[in-house]
């Protein structure tokens, strides 16, 4: 028996762990929406890279790992679902980046929203685009992960992104 207690103890050990492992118990926290996709990030640096559409504001995101955050990932979710898509949106992306605001020193954290609001995702513009599509593929709300601030929200069109399916909104 003495040589079987070392073995014993050995199964054990490796049977408690990976039921602690399966529970959940030692694993890091995660969120229970999908990652937020490189796709997104590029179509939103696009779109905001160009001084032109929007005079003075120039904003680039960058994906960090950061995750010391006040602002739980469920309640990005909540103030950019309500904020960004009139309180029903269907979530296809969420993680962190850093923000930085016309050149500036300092990046801020953010958590980005990837979502699919209900509708057609038609693009409304006072002034005619050439070449541009009228449908939105990509939609963006952002919040800060240090405290709760009113969601920034971004939409538009990037060719590398397919077409948003529609959403209906019901569920």
């Amino acid at each position: 028996m003495r040589r079987l207690t070392p073995y014993l103890l050995l199964v054990i050990l490796m049977l408690g762990t990976g039921l602690g492992i399966g529970l959940g118990l030692s694993e890091a926290p995660t969120t229970e929406y999908p990652p937020l996709s490189s796709k997104v990030i590029s179509a939103f640096n696009t779109e905001y890279r160009d001084e032109y559409l929007y005079p003075g504001v120039r904003i680039h995101i960058e994906p960090t790992t950061d995750r010391s955050e006040a602002v739980s990932p469920e309640q990005a979710v909540d103030l950019v679902s309500r904020s960004c898509a009139g309180g029903q949106a269907e979530v296809l992306g969420v993680g962190t980046v850093e923000a930085w605001f016309n050149n500036g020193p300092e990046p801020a954290p953010y958590w980005a929203v990837d979502i699919n609001p209900p509708g057609s995702h038609r693009l409304i513009s006072a002034e005619p685009v050439p070449g541009a599509s009228r449908y939105a593929n990509w939609d963006v709300g952002f919040v800060g992960t240090n405290r709760v601030t009113q969601p920034f929200c971004a939409f538009g069109h990037f060719s590398g992104l397919a077409p948003l399916p529609i959403f209906s909104g019901s569920g």
